[in-house]
């Protein structure tokens, strides 16, 4: 499954004076509402850095992490809208609605798209000496264990990833949320988590 990140700038009607002034003049932000560490964090350091260098500003990544990826696209929602707050966002964002009651933004009229800089892959992967080695065995193992198999997964798409998994399988894990990728993945390595 490939999710699509992209990036957001909050919508209002920017002042007259802003355009007469050169842009940047202080340092942009892009907002990640996800933890640091995870696939999200990882690409926009990389676009940031670049970024930076062709703008001659600073441009600083900011995790707001919380609420299944809710948190970030909230601030955002609520910033000036002169460019100085961008969102890094993936597939999430589309999916929110679905998923939650109340939300403070709204994903069709708070933002605009400004660009995706790279397509991710979903990935299932599973602790070190998990006992399958294929996935026909994963998944016999998978049913005859369901119960006691904690799939952590990084909010929003890999959450969604999930639960399709189970539907298809015809299994059920007990799914553990986390602020992001990289907290589950440290948590699979370490081996607090089997998937």
């Amino acid at each position: 499954m490939l999710s699509r990140i992209a990036f957001a700038t909050a919508l209002a009607a920017v002042p007259l004076f802003a355009a007469a002034q050169a842009f940047p003049s202080k340092p942009v932000v892009i907002v990640v509402p996800f933890s640091a560490g995870g696939p999200s964090d990882t690409n926009v350091r990389q676009f940031a850095a670049a970024y930076s260098r062709q703008l001659g500003q600073p441009v600083l990544v900011e995790n707001v992490a919380g609420g299944s990826g809710n948190i970030g696209p909230a601030r955002v929602a609520k910033a000036a809208p002169d460019g100085y707050t961008l969102m890094q966002h993936n597939l999430g964002l589309a999916t929110a609605p679905a998923l939650f009651r109340n939300i403070e933004y709204n994903p069709l009229t708070d933002f605009d798209s400004i660009g995706t800089i790279v397509y991710d892959s979903s990935m299932l992967l599973a602790r070190t000496g998990f006992p399958a080695r294929t996935f026909k065995e994963f998944l016999d193992y998978v049913k005859a264990n369901q119960a006691k198999i904690q799939f952590g997964d990084g909010t929003g798409p890999s959450q969604l990833s999930a639960l399709l998994f189970m539907q298809q399988t015809g299994t059920k894990m007990e799914l553990i949320p986390y602020k992001g990728g990289g907290p589950a993945f440290s948590d699979l390595v370490a081996g607090h988590i089997a998937i």
